[in-house]
């Protein structure tokens, strides 16, 4: 099933097997190698195909990825619900099939380097890749290579935070923030940006202790030691920070706790930021010029004072003036325990 016309033959694997030896890097690099037993029965770099029940109506889509909900046989007595996410290839105008598919390979292939090894229960879990898949490719809008690997994570019942919210509108905001925070703060405690820090990047999954927030998606991440893993400059308005748009263009960890003030803000509010604005390339524009979203916009039980001072202290104009996502999860953290 390839959409390739013949003087474009289909590799093996297509493209990515290029980049199978960088994806699955040497593990000493990665937070894993801390806590190895940590590591499923199904490992991050197999093969999971024969584990895999997949549903045939695909559950969403999002960007250039197909999602189904599926089932993953870790062994004879557990089961665990999963999204498999199936890549495509974006064809450009003036492109060649080939480079459309090289180009998705590399995304691919970076989103899975930062991912696979991320252990924290603040991230959204990895469980493995599927080669040469057999799925239902009822993805109509975009051509689709069917040699690319899909990925298999887990299933995060509540969906996307604000969705959730809006569902549940007595559930309290400041924990998932917190959550979240959580999340980053471990990516950041490994030289991680995570480059693509906004509400629709936040999942709510069940868990035994109630709900929990978690962050997803690293199609945009860097790894800030390595010169030649610039991440990929990738943003949703208003969730950029202003020096990203400056030289070298990449993100930082200062870069998420911008976009980080900005998400808390809308998740604690239900306000998006600048509503006012219906082009949202105004709002974006008004954050590069330094002004800033208002209190009275943005009303909630939860934004305390001493709420807002940090946001104010997180979303400030020079990158190396903000807080730490460390400092802004501790503040978090103790503003909690003294309301409860």
């Amino acid at each position: 099933m390839s959409h390739q016309p013949d003087s474009e033959p289909v590799k093996d694997l297509g493209l990515f097997s290029q980049h199978v030896g960088w994806t699955f890097a040497d593990p000493s690099v990665m937070p894993v190698a801390e806590r190895p037993e940590a590591w499923e029965q199904i490992h991050s770099h197999q093969n999971v195909l024969d584990n895999v029940e997949i549903e045939h109506e695909r559950f969403s889509r999002g960007g250039s990825a197909a999602i189904y909900k599926g089932i993953l046989k870790a062994d004879d007595t557990r089961n665990i619900q999963v999204v498999v996410k199936c890549y495509a290839a974006i064809h450009e105008q003036g492109k060649s099939r080939v480079e459309a598919y090289e180009k998705a390979a590399q995304l691919i292939a970076r989103e899975v380097k930062v991912w696979r090894n991320l252990n924290h229960p603040n991230i959204v879990r990895f469980y493995g890749l599927v080669m040469g898949n057999t799925f239902p490719w009822n993805t109509s809008f975009v051509p689709v290579e069917p040699q690319y690997p899909a990925v298999v994570c887990a299933f995060c019942d509540g969906g996307k935070v604000m969705e959730y919210l809006q569902k549940n509108s007595e559930a309290r905001r400041l924990p998932l923030v917190l959550d979240a925070a959580q999340g980053y703060v471990y990516l950041h405690k490994y030289n991680i940006a995570h480059g693509d820090v906004k509400p629709d990047n936040i999942l709510v999954k069940t868990t035994t202790d109630g709900v929990r927030a978690v962050v997803s998606d690293f199609g945009s991440s860097r790894m800030i030691d390595e010169a030649d893993f610039p991440g990929t400059l990738s943003y949703t308005w208003p969730y950029i920070a202003p020096e990203i748009k400056k030289p070298p263009y990449l993100y930082t960890k200062a870069t998420d706790v911008f976009c980080f003030a900005l998400t808390a803000l809308v998740i604690i509010s239900g306000v998006q930021i600048f509503a006012e604005e219906e082009d949202r390339f105004i709002a974006r524009h008004r954050l590069e010029l330094g002004e800033r979203p208002k209190r009275d916009d943005h009303e909630s039980s939860e934004m305390s004072d001493e709420v807002w001072k940090l946001l104010e202290e997180s979303w400030v104009q020079e990158a190396d003036g903000r807080k730490s996502m460390a400092d802004v999860a501790s503040t978090l953290s103790n503003l909690l325990s003294a309301n409860n």
